[in-house]
């Protein structure tokens, strides 16, 4: 664990409106340790999570896989895939991320954990506001990033959900963490987008989204 956070903020009332003061998010630098060996148990799993037919079109599949453990959740027209084994049992970074929101937030009721596995560049996530009627009101969303090739990030991309304009793109590397919270999930929606650049083309990675359950 990084003894020192580097917590970067950003407000997101950039509305002229001002509808939602209360979003935010933060962004902590290298939040979580890790290796190449945490990031491979991870990984290996990919072999066995099913694929996620693609909203638009049911005869594909999107590049991503996802899953989520602890529970099995609806997200617009998609459910996800629970790995339904003890959590005794989970791979050793689900195991860190979740002990470390719970040091975080001082809350035990963070008990899921949903992992998006990106192969490489062309895996994207479309803009979107997650689902939160299924959580605890009002707690805050912690998102963490691990990649095959640390020292190089792939973007994240927040937007204002009322024009599409994007205000953020956070760059995020190896071990960092943003938490979304307040109103953001009201206001804004977030992505990643896919990238046909050469540095992209190998680069493996896995976002690990813990939430709070209701």
């Amino acid at each position: 664990m990084a003894e020192h956070r580097q917590k970067m903020t950003y407000a997101l009332d950039q509305n002229p409106l001002n509808i939602y003061p209360d979003a935010w998010l933060e962004h902590t630098p290298k939040a979580i340790a890790s290796d190449s060996e945490l990031f491979e148990e991870l990984w290996k799993l990919w072999d066995v999570i099913p694929y996620t037919p693609n909203p638009m079109n049911k005869k594909t599949n999107i590049n991503r896989k996802q899953a989520t453990f602890g529970a099995s959740y609806s997200f617009g027209a998609q459910k996800s895939f629970k790995v339904d084994i003890p959590e005794a049992q989970w791979p050793n970074i689900v195991s860190k991320v979740l002990e470390d929101v719970k040091r975080l937030s001082g809350s035990e009721k963070y008990k899921i954990v949903h992992v998006n596995w990106y192969p490489d560049g062309a895996a994207g996530l479309a803009p979107h506001s997650d689902n939160d009627s299924q959580m605890v009101p009002g707690m805050s969303i912690y998102s963490y990033t691990f990649l095959s090739e640390p020292g190089n990030p792939r973007g994240f991309q927040v937007y204002d959900k009322t024009n599409s304009k994007q205000l953020h793109d956070l760059q995020l590397d190896d071990g960092d963490l943003v938490v979304m919270s307040g109103e953001m999930q009201r206001g804004f929606t977030h992505g990643v987008k896919k990238s046909a650049a050469k540095r992209f083309k190998n680069l493996k990675r896995i976002n690990l989204t813990v939430r709070a359950w209701s």
